[in-house]
């Protein structure tokens, strides 16, 4: 019993102490809060980074990413440096007018096609499948979700994606390395007029080749980077549909009842098409089977009529037959015939 009340008055002792503790971080955390903040000291600028690209203080997106973009207004993502992409498939019956008006679209909004091609051809029968064009487009990207609102516009729209890759940190990491090889240069050629050793002439132009090729090839990284922020890349799938065929729309009951319509005609005068073409490549094996058919049907007829002119001989050459119950008196059934046997024992 002295046992547990000895570790009942410890546990008494940690609780109480445990309790002060308590009460003094309350106290600090109060005295901390209803203290004046002191200003924070804004983070370093990074290298040759003007100051609307970086943003407020601290960085952090601004509201310009909860405002849609319109115009030429740049989108600034709080000083990020994101690359923007989006895809967009479409299906039209006027394939010609709707490949023109993109490319033309395109080029009014400032950007360019950096790749396009068309497969297929024009569709003419009811088979024909269509055209197929993939365009993949550079647009500034203040004005690429006013391209592809006008894009929706034009015709269906079968898929659509969009996606960005945030490549901040690498950027300016990269903008930092450039600007420490840009010094250490400068260093170097300093050293380079002031030397007078060969051994050292040669050392320090061998360093100036690596710091300058290193230079160039992180000046060509930014220079693509800056590129692909400023331009995004927007992939189109064009598809078209052929006249007969139903389009993936909403179109009202009057489209979808003619363009019904035309799809059963247009089967009914293939399938007669295919038919007689058909009848037109075996017609030469359908002459040979007629005049096969036509030689054996005449053997056939004539075996017939040769039968039954025999059978009707043989019925005129026959005697007449007498039976029991007299001469030309029908045959008596089989059980009223007497037996043989008993007509000998008669006799």
């Amino acid at each position: 019993m002295k046992f547990s009340k000895k570790y009942r008055v410890l546990a008494l002792a940690l609780l109480a102490v445990l309790l002060f503790a308590a009460g003094c971080s309350s106290a600090k955390r109060k005295t901390a809060e209803s203290a004046p903040r002191a200003p924070q000291a804004a983070p370093a600028p990074m290298p040759e980074t003007p100051a609307e690209d970086r943003g407020e203080a601290g960085g952090g997106w601004d509201n310009s990413m909860t405002e849609e973009v319109k115009g030429d207004i740049k989108p600034d993502y709080g000083g990020h440096k994101i690359i923007r992409t989006a895809g967009l498939g479409l299906e039209t019956r006027e394939f010609d007018r709707d490949l023109a008006y993109i490319k033309q679209k395109v080029v009014d909004m400032g950007g360019y096609v950096s790749d396009s091609y068309v497969s297929g051809r024009k569709p003419v029968n009811y088979n024909d499948p269509g055209r197929y064009a993939g365009i993949s487009i550079r647009i500034p990207q203040q004005r690429m979700e006013a391209f592809l609102a006008d894009a929706r516009g034009i015709a269906t729209v079968t898929f659509e994606n969009s996606g960005g890759q945030d490549i901040t940190s690498a950027y300016f990491d990269t903008d930092s390395r450039l600007e420490i090889y840009k010094t250490q240069r400068e260093r170097i050629m300093l050293l380079l007029d002031k030397a007078e050793n060969m051994e050292d002439i040669i050392s320090l132009e061998t360093e100036l080749s690596r710091l300058t090729y290193e230079i160039e090839g992180l000046t060509t990284q930014l220079k693509r980077w800056d590129d692909l922020v400023d331009f995004a890349t927007v992939s189109i799938d064009l598809n078209e549909i052929p006249p007969a065929v139903a389009i993936a729309s909403n179109d009202d009951f009057g489209t979808r009842v003619n363009e019904g319509l035309k799809e059963t005609l247009s089967a009914i005068a293939v399938f007669g098409e295919n038919l007689l073409v058909f009848i037109i490549i075996i017609s030469p094996v359908l002459g040979v089977l007629l005049v096969i058919g036509v030689i054996v049907f005449f053997i056939v007829r004539r075996s017939r009529k040769k039968l039954r002119e025999k059978m009707a001989n043989m019925k005129q050459q026959a005697p007449p037959q007498q039976y029991a119950g007299g001469y030309g008196s029908a045959p008596l059934p089989p059980m009223e015939q007497p037996r043989q046997d008993d007509q000998k024992k008669s006799e």
